[in-house]
């Protein structure tokens, strides 16, 4: 069994811990220095032609065939690659 004097240093790390936390939240949640990265339709692009080394010409023209259905860039380029591996 523990007796008091550990239970006393047990609950008081636990309690500067939990103190550290709240402190320290603000830093986790309001974290501006992470930046949102978008992909342009060129890095898709290029990303088609790893997994297109063959046939990337169809794969560009079905890209930009559902580029102008208006998809975005991210949609076409996991539709392309879903019509790839179905065929």
């Amino acid at each position: 069994m523990m007796n008091g004097k550990s239970k006393l240093v047990i609950s008081s790390l636990f309690i500067l811990g939990f103190i550290a936390g709240k402190i320290n939240q603000k830093k986790f949640i309001d974290n501006k220095n992470i930046k949102s990265q978008t992909i342009n339709t060129q890095q898709y692009l290029n990303r088609l032609s790893e997994f297109f080394i063959d046939d990337l010409s169809n794969a560009k023209e079905d890209f930009f065939e559902l580029l102008d259905m208006g998809f975005n860039p991210s949609d076409c380029f996991e539709i392309t690659i879903a019509k790839s591996s179905l065929i």
